[in-house]
C-alpha cells in the first residue's frame, strides 16, 4: 500500500473486481452519457467485471486500486516495459470523484513511481495475443 497526495494505491487482486465493478460501470456510463449522448456503454465486460478480470489480472500488468479516505474510487492498469516505453491500458474513477483534480493526482503518482519512463503511450485496444 502506498499513499500519495491523499490517495491510497494498492496492488489489484482478484477480489477487487467485486468491489470495483459498479464503479467501473458508472464511470464508463458517465463518459458515454457526456461524450456520446447515450445512457450507457463501454468496452466489452465493463459492466460485469470481465474487463477487469481479463486486463487487470493480465500477466505483465501493473494494476492498482485507488482509494480515498478508505473508500474505493477507481483503478489503473499499466504495462511497464524494459525499454522504458510504457503503456496506460485503462484508468477509471467513480463519477462522484471526477472533476476534482484526482485524475491529475493519479497521474503524478504514476510518474513518480516510474521515473525512468521515456515515453507513455495509451492503448486503444488490447489484444490477448499481443502484450503491450
Amino acid at each position: 500500500m502506498e499513499s500519495f497526495m491523499g490517495l491510497t494505491f494498492e496492488r489489484f487482486v482478484e477480489s477487487d473486481i467485486l468491489k470495483l465493478s459498479d464503479i467501473m460501470k458508472r464511470a464508463f456510463d458517465e463518459d458515454t452519457r457526456i461524450h456520446l449522448g447515450q445512457n450507457s456503454g463501454g468496452p466489452p465486460g465493463y459492466d460485469n467485471g470481465d474487463f477487469m478480470r481479463e486486463w487487470y489480472l493480465h500477466e505483465g500488468v501493473s494494476a492498482f486500486t485507488i482509494s480515498k479516505d478508505g473508500t474505493y474510487i477507481g483503478a489503473i492498469a499499466l504495462w511497464i516495459n524494459q525499454n522504458n516505453e510504457n503503456y496506460l491500458g485503462n484508468m477509471f474513477l467513480d463519477p462522484d470523484y471526477q472533476n476534482k483534480g484526482l485524475g491529475t493526482v493519479v497521474w503524478k503518482y504514476v510518474e513518480q513511481k516510474y521515473p525512468d519512463t521515456e515515453k507513455w503511450k495509451t492503448l486503444c485496444k488490447l489484444h490477448r495475443s499481443v502484450s503491450p
